[in-house]
């Protein structure tokens, strides 16, 4: 790391009062549009939110013995991963305030918003670059080819929905982190670096195991980066904080943090050839483009770190292509976010948001007295990419389409998720498994009862690919008989159908009207007790034809 002579300590970077109320007016808007918004994600079906919700509710419901906690997807002994320090943090918050798991993950979604403001300009700090904030947070919630929906992004249209879950803590985490290391170096206290950054690397691990990885290897590009002359103080003191930090990790008694980092999760499931293409070709292709300009700037540190993070993303893709590596395919994604820095910070150096700039720029344009070239792609790129992002926000009604389509005399449509599994559900327990297709049951857990299968895989769960199997065959079935196999074999007391979905032309005949126990909207509640006298009438009628 840089001496305390090239690099100043954390708070000394000038900043002007402009520069200062703009960047508080960026994060405070962004952090008023999450607190707005963020309830809305209830009406995505598949969302990553609806597993962490259940995770704090079992948490909140109960929090010892670890043991007796189970599974909170599936009627089964094993925990769950989703069992962190985070959702731990959730619950004793709902414990002791009274409010529910949701309302708790709204709030957490807010002060992880905040999180990523704050985490971000005192780690800039570290690279005196504290003034080129708002354009570094631009361009890290709007640079991206596509509106993603997918884990650990920031981008301005995922925000409501992403920032409850742990990866946007972790990430916030991840920067506290890094400023913290170099705080604790450049004063020459290596034990309380060792220490302190061990414990939030184990937090961010358990966390959110992609995000917190990202965080060790962060911190080896710092002492990269910015060499200092102790550089095997600084690589002994890394060597301890990944030591600290796997040891606490070995610790947690909610679930066994070795056997799910020995584990090999399944690479057809977790691993996507066309989402690593997504993330290098569309949603970081414009990153990846406007990180050339900044070549030329490559002696200041942060460029340094960010071509090294640049590297990284690269090298990452490659393995992760080779490998067929979730973890390197979610590092890349991860990476592309931080070679946001030095767009952002390339953008700062000319000004690029700063309207006052704009008419004598223009001018020395129009005279030929400067190339046009850099400064109207990198606009263009980013004015570009905030019109998908900008219409995903007006559109879709898990964002503010609800708020707007009343003053545009347009419909809202919201599928009202949250209160249509309340209702149709409100007679299930706690512990009755519902058996329906892999999209329908997602939900089902944050609000009662248990699933067959869901969307995501569980790490201690063994026989996950057979569940999905059977989802399967029971989704396709042509008769009474194959629904109630299922039904028996996972003593599955529910069917819910939705009757938006492909399944329901094919299911729904099969089933006896006097079954359903509950019809919410589009959804339907079978009891399977109520099934069984039809389908022994099936079978004797079916014995009574044979010869």
């Amino acid at each position: 790391m840089p001496d305390s002579d090239s690099l100043p300590k954390l708070g000394e970077d000038n900043l002007t009062n402009r520069t200062t109320w703009v960047y508080l007016l960026l994060v405070g808007f962004l952090t008023l549009y999450v607190g707005l918004l963020t309830n809305q994600r209830h009406e995505r079906m598949d969302t990553d939110a609806w597993e962490h919700h259940r995770a704090v509710k079992v948490m909140t419901e109960r929090l010892w013995p670890p043991e007796a906690l189970g599974n909170p997807t599936y009627r089964a002994d094993p925990p769950s991963i989703r069992y962190s320090p985070y959702s731990l943090a959730l619950a004793l918050g709902c414990r002791t305030t009274g409010l529910s798991p949701d309302v708790m993950m709204s709030v957490a979604g807010v002060f992880n918003t905040l999180l990523l403001g704050i985490g971000l300009v005192i780690f800039l700090g570290v690279f005196r670059c504290r003034s080129a904030a708002t354009s570094v947070l631009l361009f890290m919630v709007l640079l991206y080819g596509r509106p993603t929906a997918y884990a650990n992004s920031i981008a301005l249209s995922d925000l409501p929905w992403h920032q409850v879950n742990p990866s946007a803590f972790a990430f916030g985490l991840t920067l506290l982190t890094w400023a913290l290391y170099h705080q604790c170096l450049t004063r020459g206290r290596i034990v309380i670096a060792s220490i302190s950054c061990g414990l939030l690397a184990a937090i961010a691990i358990l966390s959110h195991g992609m995000t917190g990885i990202f965080l060790v290897c962060g911190i080896l590009a710092l002492i990269i980066a910015a060499p200092r002359r102790t550089l095997g103080v600084e690589l002994a003191t890394f060597g301890a904080i990944v030591a600290i930090a796997f040891g606490l990790c070995c610790l947690w008694p909610w679930y066994d943090f070795l056997q799910a980092a020995l584990s090999k999760p399944d690479a057809w499931f977790w691993y996507i050839d066309g989402v690593l293409k997504k993330i290098v070709f569309v949603w970081g292709l414009p990153t990846l483009a406007l990180s050339i300009i900044t070549i030329p700037m490559r002696k200041h540190p942060i460029i340094r770190f960010g071509h090294l993070c640049l590297l990284g993303t690269i090298v990452a893709a490659i393995l992760a292509a080779i490998l067929e590596s979730a973890l390197f395919m979610r590092l890349t994604f991860v990476g592309l976010t931080m070679v946001n820095l030095i767009n952002g910070y390339a953008a700062a150096q000319t000004k690029l948001f700063d309207p006052r700039t704009w008419p004598g720029r223009l001018a020395l344009i129009w005279k030929g007295e400067r190339s046009p070239v850099v400064d109207v792609l990198m606009l263009l790129m980013i004015v570009y990419c905030s019109f998908f992002q900008l219409k995903t926000i007006l559109r879709e009604p898990h964002l503010a389409r609800p708020f707007l389509a009343p003053l545009m005399g347009r419909e809202d449509m919201q599928p009202m998720i949250w209160d249509t599994y309340q209702s149709v559900l409100s007679q299930v327990g706690s512990d009755d498994v519902v058996l329906a297709d892999m999209r329908t049951m997602w939900p089902v857990p944050s609000f009662a009862g248990r699933i067959v299968a869901g969307l995501h895989l569980e790490f201690f769960i063994t026989d996950e690919v057979e569940r999905r199997t059977d989802v399967e065959i029971f989704s396709e079935a042509r008769d009474l008989a194959t629904i109630m196999t299922i039904v028996e074999k996972y003593d599955a007391q529910w069917i819910l159908l939705d009757d938006r979905n492909r399944f329901w032309d094919t299911l729904h005949p099969l089933l006896p009207e006097e079954a359903e126990a509950a019809r919410v909207r589009y959804l339907h509640l079978f009891d399977t007790e109520l099934l069984r006298p039809a389908s022994e009438s099936s079978d004797d009628a079916e014995n009574q034809e044979s010869p």
